[in-house]
């Protein structure tokens, strides 16, 4: 018994003098190694004119993942990036497309991308022929004789001479000046072109008038004045016009 006690004292104290080896740090692992392989496409399917040409699409994956690239039909070729071993880039070149819409696909890192080709567009219709041209015409018939002259017609005697107009008459010498007094109704216009009622006329004045005793601007309704014109019409043209006052004055 007292060999047990001993023997398990001995291995507690070797115990405890290699513990600050087995534990001086953290145990790493390396995670790269462990991650799973994933892939992943730009996108999943692309299209294309009927002429064909180039494509791509992009693959997204962790470096040291193995993949490849290869087309399920002739007429798509993976021109650039047939494998792989990290993330990377697959050109497709499309031949020319000679009938009806077509898809293809290509297999990349396992997955599935879709092509699809426009068909070749439908040709124009053939133009209707010219028509024909209408048929020369046939030569011109004859002309018909000239009727004889019929005879000239005898000579229409010559009017007699028109009468000589009548002399008019001599104009009227021009009226001469008038003068009247009256007063100053419907005034109307503004300086120096007014009209107003006067001793039973219409009298206008313009900027040739001439004014005593005031100016056109004192002008107003029931002012005297003594005026001095021509007759023009239905009216009196104003030469000289002299204020003599209103009519309370």
């Amino acid at each position: 018994m007292a060999d047990q006690t001993s023997s398990i004292a001995a291995l507690v104290k070797i115990f405890l003098q290699i513990e600050p080896i087995l534990f001086a740090g953290p145990l790493v692992m390396d995670e790269t190694s462990a991650a799973p392989c994933r892939f992943d496409l730009s996108r999943s399917r692309d299209s294309i004119g009927p002429a064909g040409g180039q494509l791509a699409v992009d693959l997204t994956t962790l470096s040291g993942c193995q993949w490849a690239a290869t087309s399920d039909v002739g007429w798509i070729a993976v021109s650039s990036g047939q494998t792989g071993n990290a993330s990377g880039r697959v050109g497709l070149t499309v031949g020319a497309n000679t009938g009806a819409e077509r898809v293809g696909s290509v297999k990349i890192a396992g997955q599935n991308f879709s092509v699809t080709q426009d068909a070749v567009p439908a040709a124009a219709p053939t133009p209707a022929p010219a028509p024909s041209p209408a048929p020369a015409p046939g030569p011109a018939p004859a002309p018909a004789p000239a009727p004889a002259p019929a005879p000239a017609p005898a000579p229409t005697p010559a009017p007699p001479k028109p009468s000589p107009a009548p002399t008019p008459p001599p104009k009227p010498p021009p009226p001469g000046p008038v003068q009247f007094e009256g007063t100053v109704s419907g005034l109307s216009g503004r300086c120096p072109d007014v009209s107003f009622n006067a001793g039973g006329r219409l009298v206008v004045a313009n900027r040739n008038t001439d004014y005593k005793h005031g100016k056109c601007t004192d002008l107003s309704n029931g002012d005297r004045l003594a005026i001095t014109g021509t007759i023009n019409g239905n009216s009196v043209t104003a030469t000289d016009i002299e204020l003599k006052g209103s009519k309370g004055d």
